[in-house]
């Protein structure tokens, strides 16, 4: 096979086992790949945030990554300074990021998002907004994740005071499934500027 055919084939074979995770060696079994070249696919698209690997004592069991964003990028093209680049933007844009995965739970939160909200990794995406189940109003889950459906929205939503614009839409996975990402801005201040304009305007029109 070649290299591209053995990565795609690594990514297919992990994606088969669900969540479980795949040790080298059975990899290496089922795809009749050797040890060496085995281990430098598993390298490269560790390095491409395509899998993530967990010690399991002298062992690695191999994961698909679904929380960053190397599915936005073709994965033969990905080269690991751009990826470091495209990772630093994140974490010092000053919109909140999360990615959230088709059971509701966050996977991936930027460094804004974890000062401002704490750190939610792991947890359901509703609990953020004080509910114990899926928000009623509009939810890039339920909307698109669970119809299998790609798709973008924007609203407005408040959270411990604070006013939202957001914007969720859906990514495609390595393994084919699909995230949902949602980026958050504060526009608190623009709205508090809103209201303190009308109010102006109604007290200007009585005069």
């Amino acid at each position: 096979m070649k290299p591209s055919e053995i990565r795609q084939a690594v990514i297919n074979f992990i994606s088969s086992k669900g969540d479980d995770g795949v040790l080298a060696s059975e990899m290496g079994r089922e795809l009749n790949v050797n040890r060496h070249t085995l281990a430098k696919h598993l390298e490269i698209l560790n390095g491409q945030d395509i899998l993530i690997y967990r010690q399991v004592g002298m062992a690695k069991l191999w994961f698909i990554n679904r929380a960053p964003f190397s599915s936005m990028l073709e994965s033969d093209k990905v080269d690991s300074v751009l990826g470091t680049i495209f990772q630093e933007v994140i974490n010092k844009t000053h919109n909140f990021l999360f990615v959230v995965d088709k059971d509701y739970n966050i996977i991936y939160m930027n460094k804004a998002a974890k000062e401002r909200f704490g750190d939610n990794t792991g947890k359901k995406c509703y609990t953020l907004m004080g509910n114990k189940s899926p928000c009623k109003k509009f939810c890039v889950v339920r909307e698109f994740l669970e119809k299998g459906k790609e798709g973008r929205q924007e609203h407005i939503t408040s959270v411990d005071g604070k006013t939202y614009k957001v914007s969720g839409f859906t990514i495609k996975n390595p393994d084919g499934s699909m995230s949902a990402v949602e980026i958050a801005s504060d526009i608190t201040r623009e709205k508090e500027l809103e209201e303190e304009l009308r109010q102006i305007k109604k007290i200007i029109g009585k005069k």
